[in-house]
């Protein structure tokens, strides 16, 4: 997803990543956001495709549809959404076991986050 975000930005941009815990506690939600030139509305159902991709010239169009196989193996989703020219996020939510999340608890929860909306979460 980071080669595809950065191909993505020709001129240039912005790649956040950003971690933390959905509402409910139970899943880790990672954000993928660039602000590269985004995907046409037609192809985003498609982008989760073994061998679809919207490069001329490069790229096996596997990369996602690996991605998507492999967080669907352990449970959990990915979504994206995109905006032509404004950029596309990917959501991946993975579920935390007991022992994860027990972890957390032990460590008082998430760090402080740094006032910019993310925040830092104990390695485990």
């Amino acid at each position: 997803m980071f080669i595809n975000a950065a191909q993505a930005m020709l001129d240039g941009g912005v790649l956040r990543i950003l971690t933390g815990l959905d509402e409910s506690g139970t899943m880790v939600e990672i954000t993928v956001a660039d602000s590269g030139q985004g995907i046409e509305k037609n192809d985003l159902n498609k982008v989760f495709d073994p061998f679809f991709s919207t490069k001329v010239r490069e790229g096996s169009g596997l990369g996602l549809s690996i991605t998507y196989g492999i967080i669907n193996n352990h449970a959990g989703q990915i979504s994206v959404q995109s905006e032509v020219d404004q950029g596309t996020v990917f959501t991946i939510r993975l579920p935390i076991g007991d022992s994860v999340a027990q972890t957390i608890t032990a460590a008082g929860g998430p760090c402080s986050a740094p006032g910019d909306g993310s925040a830092n979460y104990p390695a485990v």
